[in-house]
């Protein structure tokens, strides 16, 4: 019953759901209002305001129907509103100030402003009438032809208290509607504020996102002690071949979320990945001295990882990691879809230790060797040819599996 009356029909659009409750409410409560008075003035031999309150309930009766079936909403709220009005001013003129009908016309102003119009001028001109409107009652209207009608003191009191009460309730609704919608229009402000951050932070590290925030237009920071992480997928080129694209995206999230979880364990900036590829760096953008280290526990986690999802999937994959420390550049880089990247002779040479990295192998440069020892167990894989940079010392972290080549 509740829904059939108040549910919001499907053609309300959500912005226009506030000034859907205002409208039904407020006719609503016009029909049992008039209704009450077609009685009261029918009994009274008010004949006048009894003939006219006729009108004004199929005016009420037809506005809801409209409302609920049709939509009208703004129509009806200015036609509602005209009725008001116009019925105000006829039972002042004809019955005198005393009784209150004058106070439905501040009523107006604050119904016409909860809706949501396009145009603030109508709105406003309707509730700046109306306030011109309750003036002319008071200084004109009553005094055009004295009272037509002279009731006894206790029923002119009953109108009086009865439409001050009306108004007094009236009122309350409104306020309450606007109160509501204003709380949930701020909940609903903080909720999308709070996702807003979240996505912000999926994209950029906290600090950095903090100084676009800011107003910071341009972000470009050179750090010069930063370990940086490759990591590509061995087979899955063939493997993506055959499997549905579905399933594809499947299997990479499953690397790729346990990839994250080491990542925010051991204190690592995940940069970005490419199709599946996996790049980290630690000692970004907050110096952290053992970048090193971190960056090389990740790389153990991430290799044990792939292998427990490797045999627990059953697939014929594995995973290659390079490492290089030394210095970067980073920054925040396009106005659409902007990303955070870091680039320089650190960046490629991270990328060519996983390249040429044996499967389910972490190759690293010298100079990670160099903060790693002593920390890791580290195996020498000898002098390789580098692109771009010759002849290089490159390591292996951890011990040799039998039988496994180092070549």
């Amino acid at each position: 019953m509740f829904n059939l009356f108040f549910g919001v029909p499907p053609s309300v659009p959500l912005r226009h759901r506030r000034m859907y409750y205002v409208a039904l409410i407020g006719f609503f409560l016009a029909l049992l209002l008039h209704s009450s008075w077609l009685v009261a003035f029918s009994l009274l031999g008010i004949y006048p305001l009894a003939y006219f309150n006729i009108l004004s309930v199929a005016i009420f009766v037809l506005g809801l129907y409209l409302i609920r079936s049709r939509g009208l909403i703004l129509s009806m709220m200015l036609l509602g509103s005209f009725e008001v009005l116009v019925h105000q001013t006829l039972a002042v003129y004809l019955m005198g100030w005393d009784y209150g009908f004058q106070f439905y016309v501040i009523v107006i102003a604050s119904f016409i402003c909860l809706g949501h119009f396009r145009n603030l001028a109508i709105p406003l001109g309707v509730a700046a009438f109306s306030g011109l409107l309750f003036i002319l009652l008071y200084f004109v209207v009553q005094h055009l032809a004295g009272e037509h009608y002279v009731l006894a003191e206790p029923i002119r009191a009953a109108f009086f208290a009865m439409n001050c009460s009306v108004l007094f309730f009236q009122l309350t609704i409104f306020a309450f509607l606007f109160s509501a919608a204003a709380r949930n229009a701020e909940l609903e402000l903080k909720n999308e504020h709070e996702k807003s951050e979240r996505l912000l932070l999926n994209i950029l590290p906290r600090s950095v996102a903090e100084r676009l925030k800011a107003g910071e237009e341009q972000i470009a920071d050179n750090y010069n002690e930063v370990s940086v992480l490759f990591s590509d997928m061995v087979g899955f080129t063939s493997l993506s071949l055959e499997r549905k694209p579905e399933e594809v995206v499947q299997i990479m999230n499953s690397y790729f979320a346990a990839f994250d979880e080491l990542a925010v364990q051991h204190g690592v900036e995940k940069i970005k990945t490419i199709g599946d590829a996996y790049m980290c760096a630690a000692g970004l953008p907050t110096h952290q001295p053992d970048h090193a280290i971190l960056i090389g526990r990740m790389a153990v986690d991430m290799l044990a990882a792939s292998k427990r999802i490797t045999a627990e999937l059953g697939l014929p994959t594995g995973i290659r990691i390079g490492i290089c420390s030394g210095p970067v550049s980073a920054g925040v880089l396009g106005n659409m879809k902007f990303v955070y990247d870091i680039w320089g002779d650190t960046v490629n040479m991270a990328s060519r230790m996983e390249t040429s990295a044996p499967h389910n192998a972490i190759q690293v440069a010298e100079s990670t060797y160099n903060l790693l020892k002593g920390d890791f167990p580290m195996q020498r894989r000898g002098r390789m040819k580098v692109k771009g940079r010759g002849e290089a010392d490159v390591y292996l972290i951890g011990e040799p599996e039998p039988g496994q080549s180092i070549r």
